[in-house]
């Protein structure tokens, strides 16, 4: 199997890329990759060519490609709407969020977010880039500046059904409202609390701009890992094979 490797430039067409200095010095490096190796270049947005190495060296390697396959985005369209939690499980729901094929991913600001830091750009690309090298995936899902919560639900696209995660014990189950839906939607935006879950306010600023209370199930759930929750389990509803 061939080392797998992201570059920002698009995939257009039979050519030679020059890899980035970082990603060069991880396939010669750290992977001992030399000349007329074979490697798999994606783009992050569906196209992926398979390569060989032309020239190695840490600073700039390039590789021959030759035919391009492009593949279409997974539908529907999941946006990942999650207030900010600590560095490492926000990390954690980053990975899981590329290997499940979100097509976005939407941190926001709530009250009780523990973490307050508006925005890690550099850290979270390296990490869904990560993610993607390793478990094959073509799309990076798209990563949205930090919005206060009032702001997202201002400005949130409408026609799509967007769902929040409650404790409340008038939610119906995540499941009966999916299947409640008459046909697939294009796009759902999914929204998962901080540590300290939503507020009372927030919570009715959801429902009054027509998000829909969901239920997870009766345990309360790590933040992280109700998360990874909904992505899996609309996955499985729709029979979508990321």
């Amino acid at each position: 199997m061939s080392l797998r490797c992201y570059t920002p430039a698009p995939l257009v067409g039979p050519a030679e890329v020059e890899l980035d200095r970082e990603t060069s010095h991880h396939l010669v490096r750290v992977m001992r990759r030399q000349v007329e190796d074979a490697v798999e270049l994606f783009d992050g947005q569906g196209n992926v060519a398979q390569g060989v190495i032309q020239s190695a060296t840490k600073q700039a390697a390039t590789v021959a490609i030759d035919k391009i396959v492009s593949e279409p985005q997974t539908m529907p369209q999941i946006i990942l709407v999650q207030a900010l939690i600590r560095p490492q499980p926000m990390d954690f729901i980053l990975r899981k969020a590329t290997e499940l094929g979100v097509a976005a991913i939407q941190p926001v600001l709530t009250q009780h977010c523990v973490a307050r830091t508006r925005e890690r750009p550099e850290r979270w690309r390296k990490t869904v880039v990560s993610a993607a090298e390793q478990c094959g995936a073509n799309w990076l899902p798209e990563l949205r500046p930090v919005l206060d919560w009032s702001e997202w639900l201002q400005q949130r696209a409408a026609g799509g059904p967007a769902v929040i995660g409650a404790l409340t014990k008038d939610a119906q189950l995540l499941r009966d409202e999916v299947r409640a839906w008459s046909t697939v939607p294009e796009q759902v935006a999914v929204c998962v609390g901080p540590e300290g879950d939503w507020t009372a306010e927030e919570q009715a600023a959801a429902i009054e701009s027509g998000v829909v209370p969901v239920s997870f199930g009766r345990l309360t759930l790590r933040a992280e890992t109700a998360a990874v929750f909904v992505m899996a389990a609309l996955r499985y509803e729709f029979g979508v094979a990321v």
